[in-house]
């Protein structure tokens, strides 16, 4: 089979990019050893000897820059589109002069070679999309954090196809070829208007608060896509294969995955937005596989809906012998999960769906386990909820769990872990890991802002228990909110010290920009992780913080998750 040159530079702009992947991937290789001794060499002696070395403090400050790109995405973006072009003038200028005249731009030329790159580009930023994504595992990653690449390279794909699409409008508007009855130019049509649709349902807006419309808009322009441009030229139909065949292979995976992790979960309506779901984690499944504390699962419930999945984080750590999420009800599917919980005689299932049925208090499962040291590691956290009286049991089809396969905070001798709601759903497994497996941290602090008093009252017991555990410094803040409710009013709550560890409960919003400086000054040089969860806003406060109060030699690690 015969190379055409566009195939030739197509695949070394793919090249080029897998390229740099892979330079990453040693960067954060070196990174993780050197964090690994240094933060060992703390833990062995407890004191650290750190130089004034030039060459260290040098290679911490760029290492903080890119730190503080990546946290703030549109300087990060203008970068790497300015880069990008910067790099593909090659692509576009050689090979594609006119032959006739060199001096003269052969504009055919430059729009069959955007054409190719377009195609190309397609492909790899497809391959970013997938779940089952073996780059992600490099980094020490999930498929999530890949979403970014593949957003970017999309735009990139997009960008370039439309200024291939001019370019061929151009040439044939002066060349006097048909634009309207052409077949290759009528799919290019069709191709611009599922960009129109892509960029608009790709929004923020639609993103968070209409997720389902983004979600079904988002595969079937997707879908689209793959069908126009495979009409659209011959040439193309090569990476629209490859393509369709990682789409297959990744949807086969996670299908199978679902059936096999399937799930019977109990439900509680733990407060007016939020429902706690419960169950037994599978003996023989893709859960035997290496995950970490914060990981997340796909969850479908085929009693509500047979094609809608949406993603939750597990409240667990991998010791666990149980599932536990949070849901947050917001609109569909969440919404329509939360009237089936209140008002089941509204809610229409399936023939033959024994799913309804209501369950007595007296037998809820318990997954309490007994370590070998005797000591109960996992907490059931199911008695603070009879109050509520409304428990029901459902099969959901499990498609997980995604993440690291390694807690990236257990390297790190100080870690900083800051929440807000159901943002802790992240941080306490972080911090139950943290605790349990032994980790190199010495000293710990933990830092929740929550407005549901029965949130705190479900998750109280589980930090309580921590105090005991702990064998490095522990401090957890738990700031309540709520205006109405004061922690006094709450009986089985209370502040408490045990050793070296001490869990507070105040009232009031917390300070992060107080938390992340005190605790900056505190750490000094040593080796210092913080992760953040929760909405925008309390990210950007985070962020804020963290550029105003973090010296640029310190040696820190950001990691953020977004509700």
């Amino acid at each position: 089979m015969t190379i055409s040159i566009h195939d030739k530079w197509t695949i070394g702009a793919i090249t080029l990019i897998i390229s740099i992947y892979f330079l990453f991937v040693l960067f954060f290789s070196i990174e993780y050893v050197r964090v690994y001794r240094k933060s060992n060499s703390l833990a062995s002696t407890l004191v650290h000897q750190n130089p004034n070395n030039a060459r260290v403090n040098l290679y911490l400050s760029i290492r903080n820059i890119y730190s503080y790109l990546v946290a703030h995405k549109f300087f990060l973006n203008v970068l790497l589109y300015i880069t990008f072009i910067l790099v593909s003038i090659p692509f576009v200028g050689i090979n594609t002069a006119n032959v006739i005249s060199p001096n003269d731009w052969n504009l055919i030329g430059i729009a069959a070679r955007l054409g190719y790159l377009a195609s190309g580009m397609f492909f790899i930023s497809f391959f970013f999309s997938l779940k089952n994504n073996p780059f992600s595992l490099m980094l020490f990653s999930s498929h999530e954090k890949m979403n970014y690449l593949h957003r970017q390279l999309s735009v990139i794909a997009l960008l370039i196809g439309m200024i291939h699409g001019f370019c061929f409008l151009l040439w044939s508007a002066k060349n006097y070829k048909p634009l309207l009855t052409d077949k290759i130019t009528l799919y290019g049509y069709a191709i611009g208007s599922l960009i129109i649709i892509i960029f608009i349902s790709n929004l923020p807006y639609y993103r968070k608060h209409y997720y389902e419309f983004f979600f079904a808009t988002h595969h079937l322009c997707s879908a689209g896509f793959l069908f126009l441009i495979w009409r659209h030229h011959p040439e193309s139909i090569k990476y629209m294969r490859l393509c369709m065949v990682m789409y297959l292979f990744d949807r086969c995976c996670r299908l199978f995955r679902s059936i096999k992790n399937r799930c019977q979960f109990d439900f509680f309506i733990l407060d007016v937005n939020l429902i706690y779901m419960k169950a037994k984690k599978p003996k023989h499944s893709f859960f035997s596989l290496p995950w970490a504390a914060g990981n997340h699962i796909y969850i479908n419930i085929p009693f509500l809906s047979y094609w809608q999945v949406h993603p939750f984080t597990m409240l667990n750590i991998p010791t666990d012998d149980y599932i536990e999420l949070i849901v947050v009800v917001r609109s569909g599917f969440t919404k329509r999960l939360n009237d089936y919980l209140r008002y089941p005689e509204s809610t229409t299932g399936y023939e033959g769906n024994q799913a309804r049925q209501i369950l007595p208090y007296n037998k809820v499962r318990n997954y309490s386990a007994i370590t070998e040291e005797g000591i109960q590691s996992n907490i059931d956290l199911s008695l603070p909820l009879t109050m509520n009286g409304c428990l029901k049991s459902l099969t959901a089809l499990v498609d997980g769990p995604y993440g690291p396969i390694s807690n990236p905070c257990t390297i790190y001798s100080n870690v900083l872990l800051l929440s807000g709601g159901v943002g802790v759903s992240y941080t306490m497994p972080i911090m139950r890991d943290l605790i349990i497996n032994k980790s190199k941290a010495i000293s710990i602090k933990f830092v929740w802002s929550c407005r549901s008093a029965k949130l705190l009252e479900l998750f109280y017991k589980i930090l309580e228990f921590s105090l005991n555990q702990s064998h490095a410094k522990l401090e957890i803040i738990c700031h309540l909110t709520s205006i109405s409710i004061s922690h006094r009013d709450l009986p089985i709550i209370s502040s408490k010290q045990v050793g070296n560890c001490k869990l507070q409960i105040v009232k009031g919003r917390p300070d992060f920009n107080w938390y992340i400086k005190n605790f900056a000054d505190e750490v000094k040089e040593q080796t210092f992780c913080m992760t953040a969860c929760g909405s925008n806003a309390l990210l950007k406060t985070v962020k804020n913080a963290v550029t105003e109060n973090i010296r640029s030699t310190s040696d820190l690690y950001q990691h953020y998750e977004e509700l």
